[in-house]
């Protein structure tokens, strides 16, 4: 009995692989989660300069051709001249609607405000990059960390011990870990040489335009018009028919169509959207509709992807071609909020 009939004879879909997904479901939970509280907790409240003791927000702050205050400018002195400056005392916040924000605690508005699109990028764990002998990263990402916290006298280098350490390992040891990095990069390699170098780059584009796509859409929602916890509510509904649809559609139709046809789909609806907001995004509720829709089919995208990862790549190098194709979603998923900060 080969690999394919017993998992056959242990029924494909039985207690055992309910469980794992329930699982697996659990933990994708927490880290949706933490993904996406930035709709609330990155979120730009309405704001503006501080106003000075014995003054009213009339006197101290410009207001712009809607007749709102100026977020980013005061009056050097109103009674001399319209000579405006940066905030200088900080900045009054609206929190009725967000309450506080790591937008509010840390003043990132103005100046600021591209550290709130960029809250999901955090450095690399200094314990793993000394565990692979990666010193120099981990020194700079240590100077990094210690600037931000303001750290004084700080050692620079730190880890001149750990350098010497790392320096006089054991020839037997370096030599086994050399091996070992051949042997490995040697199962790499193949993933970018003919004939499996064309389906890693058209997979690699696949989940990468599905990972940019889908946290465009899902990052935005406090930027649509109306109630944002009912958009968010909404946002998330969508995802329930496109993730479940998919199960009994791609049986018949194959991976491929589908998958074309959702970011053709979803393509015509970025145009129209934009179209929209050239028209200072109106009519509103069309615009609402259109993302809730845009949404909705990049995420329909997502099962056919995974499936074709599975079924292109050889055995031999299913792992590693899921890792690399892994690896394009990320680079997708961490290059969304800069896209929308560039938009904003």
């Amino acid at each position: 009995m080969d690999i394919e009939q017993a998992l056959g004879a242990s029924y494909p879909l039985g207690k055992m692989q309910v469980l794992i997904n329930i699982a697996a479901g659990l933990a994708y939970m927490q880290l949706d989660f933490i993904v996406l509280s930035s709709v609330f907790i990155a979120e730009i409240p309405p704001h503006h300069c501080a106003i000075a003791p014995g003054y009213t927000a009339n006197d101290t702050i410009p207001v712009d051709e809607d007749g709102d205050y100026v977020r980013c400018e005061e009056y050097v002195n109103l009674s001399v001249s319209k000579e405006k400056q940066p905030c200088s005392e900080g900045w009054d916040y609206d929190t009725k609607l967000y309450g506080a924000s790591i937008t509010s605690e840390w003043d990132l508005v103005c100046n600021k405000d591209y550290l709130s699109d960029l809250s999901q990028i955090l450095p690399e764990s200094v314990r793993w990059l000394i565990s692979q002998n990666k010193i120099e990263k981990a020194e700079e990402t240590m100077q990094y960390i210690a600037k931000f916290n303001r750290t004084k006298d700080f050692p620079s280098p730190f880890f001149t011990v750990k350098e010497e350490i790392a320096s006089t390992k054991g020839v037997k040891t370096n030599v086994v870990q050399e091996a070992d990095k051949k042997k490995k990069a040697g199962r790499l390699t193949l993933l970018f040489k003919p004939p499996t170098l064309i389906v890693t780059v058209i997979l690699g584009w696949f989940m990468f335009t599905h990972t940019t796509v889908y946290f465009g859409f899902a990052l935005t929602t406090g930027c649509l018009a109306g109630d944002l916890y009912l958009n968010f509510f909404l946002s998330s509904v969508v995802e329930l028919p496109s993730r479940t649809i998919p199960l009994f559609i791609l049986r018949r139709t194959g991976n491929l169509r589908p998958l074309l046809a959702c970011f053709f789909a979803s393509g015509i609806i970025m145009v129209g959207i934009i179209v929209i907001e050239s028209n200072n995004g109106e009519p509103k509720w069309l615009l609402t509709t259109l993302s809730l829709l845009g949404k909705l089919l990049v995420t329909f995208t997502f099962p056919s992807v995974s499936l074709l990862i599975t079924e292109l790549f050889p055995t031999t190098m299913r792992n590693s071609g899921t890792g690399n194709v892994r690896l394009f979603g990320s680079i997708g998923s961490l290059s969304s909020p800069l896209l929308l900060y560039m938009v904003r």
